[in-house]
């Protein structure tokens, strides 16, 4: 399907993966197609489990249940500045990280790599805790919950 966009250009309409709909504007560049898909797909990318679950509950575990307070506001106000900066960076050379950072200078390419190696690196982890999910998901369709709070522990 084909309309028009606000710049007069025509856009073809497709779906993908998940049932998200992204327009496709231009040789081989696509585009969120509202907003809102946009913040929730940067911010699903942005918000790792870390933050929200575990870190907090050490902190709070430990006795620095107030330093968790400080360090999620200092994460929100740098998050979202970085976040502004990333997104106009993006919107004003229209390339990936590595080229965005490129075409400001060559040297700086590397900094573009650092993002990609960060989701690298992050989905290695959540790799680790989807086995954990399999394993407890396993052990509970096998009787988990007739075990001992220090068997399951164990775990």
């Amino acid at each position: 399907m084909r309309a028009k966009c606000k710049s007069g250009a025509d856009v073809r309409w497709r779906a993908i993966a998940g049932g998200c709909v992204v327009a496709q504007s231009g040789p081989g560049r696509e585009a969120f197609a509202s907003r809102l898909g946009f913040v929730l797909s940067t911010a699903g990318a942005a918000i790792g489990l870390g933050n929200l679950w575990r870190f907090p509950w050490l902190c709070g575990m430990n006795g620095g249940g107030a330093f968790v307070i400080i360090y999620l506001a200092i994460t929100l106000l740098v998050g979202i500045g970085l976040f502004m900066c990333e997104v106009s960076l993006g919107r004003a050379t229209r390339r990936s990280s590595i080229g965005a950072f490129g075409k400001i200078r060559k040297s700086w390419r590397w900094a573009g790599a650092l993002g990609p190696l960060a989701s690298f690196f992050a989905l290695c982890f959540y790799s680790v805790v989807g086995g954990w999910v399999i394993c407890y998901f396993l052990h509970s369709l096998a009787g988990f919950g007739s075990m001992t709070p220090s068997a399951s522990a164990e775990l």
